[in-house]
């Protein structure tokens, strides 16, 4: 597991916030690559994900339109996501940055599928937004930071949903992601 790797996570009207941070020793670049590869995430164990396909890109507006398919709480989800991301976040002073520093951060948020796309559109999700920022902080650290807001649609009482009882487990599946990121941004051994 990342060293450092600090997870919140609150739950309030059936609404659930994670915001997770952590330094691990990776390349910044390869972690973002990974993160934006959601044609992959079965295959590299991303918590939760059953199935997930990227529908449409738009490099040159930086942007990609993502279907997945999860299971958590035994709640099978099926969503579209709008993802936009940035490559090269200019960190500012005040913020650590130096001619070294490099940011990149992207950011989601669930979206009603266009018909012309062909899988459902049945998610547990009245909404979900998130984020991923990745700051380098050497040549061989980055600085995580992950957040992610999720409004439950169900039919499980309230008190149920806000004790988190559904969701016991998100601190260790965050540290999960936290993981296979550091993995995937891994240096090269000699």
């Amino acid at each position: 597991e990342p060293a450092q790797t600090k997870v919140n996570i609150a739950f309030s009207d059936k609404t659930v916030d994670l915001d997770a941070s952590g330094v691990v020793e990776a390349d910044v670049l390869k972690v973002f690559d990974a993160s934006l590869d959601y044609g992959h995430y079965v295959e590299m164990g991303m918590p939760y994900v059953l199935k997930s396909i990227v529908m449409e890109t738009q490099p040159q507006n930086n942007l990609m339109y993502v279907w997945y398919k999860t299971n958590a709480a035994n709640q099978i989800s099926e969503q579209y996501l709008e993802v936009k991301y940035a490559r090269e976040i200019p960190v500012p002073q005040s913020d650590g940055g130096s001619a070294l520093s490099r940011a990149f951060g992207i950011s989601w948020r669930q979206i009603v599928g266009k018909p012309s796309w062909p899988y459902p559109d049945r998610s547990r999700f009245s909404s979900m937004t998130g984020s991923l920022y990745l700051k380098m902080l050497s040549t061989k650290a980055i600085y995580i930071r992950y957040f992610n807001r999720g409004v439950i649609d169900t039919d499980w009482p309230d008190f149920f949903v806000n004790l988190g009882l559904p969701y016991r487990d998100m601190e260790q599946t965050t540290r999960k992601i936290f993981s296979i990121l550091a993995q995937k941004g891994a240096f090269a051994t000699p």
